[in-house]
């Protein structure tokens, strides 16, 4: 039964607080969803070493992540490119501590309504999101 002030996370399959952040990440998710990435692969607030936790994940079938992703509030128009820097930073950080567990093939950025997405070995950001691997 969800509770007054509460959110359902498909994911973590418990209902969690009605947060801005958390209102923008279930976006994200339905929004993956919408695009064919299986909820299953999907993870969602990983501790990442002492550095902090992602946001969310989605796993490849073979176990790598295929799409690791920050979400954030919106920033005034005139901060946003500073919020997508700052976020891209703080991703690359994240895949550096994890690159011995994981390999990361692309990272994504989500600041309010605005989802930016760049591989992660080359740096060079995408038009979309990639489509989930198959099998």
């Amino acid at each position: 039964m969800k509770e007054k002030n509460t959110l359902w996370c498909p994911v973590r399959k418990k209902c969690i607080a009605d947060r801005p952040e958390e209102r923008i990440r279930l976006r994200v998710i339905e929004y993956l969803r919408a695009c064919g990435y299986p909820l299953t692969a999907m993870q969602v607030e990983y501790m990442v070493g002492g550095s902090g936790r992602f946001d969310l994940a989605v796993f490849t079938p073979r176990g790598d992540i295929w799409l690791l992703i920050e979400c954030k509030q919106d920033a005034p128009s005139k901060d946003s490119l500073q919020a997508v820097m700052r976020a891209r930073l703080q991703l690359m950080r994240y895949a550096r501590a994890i690159e011995k567990r994981w390999r990361v093939h692309y990272l994504g950025i989500v600041i309010g309504e605005r989802f930016y997405c760049l591989e992660h070995s080359t740096g060079r950001w995408l038009q979309g999101i990639p489509s989930y691997p198959a099998l």
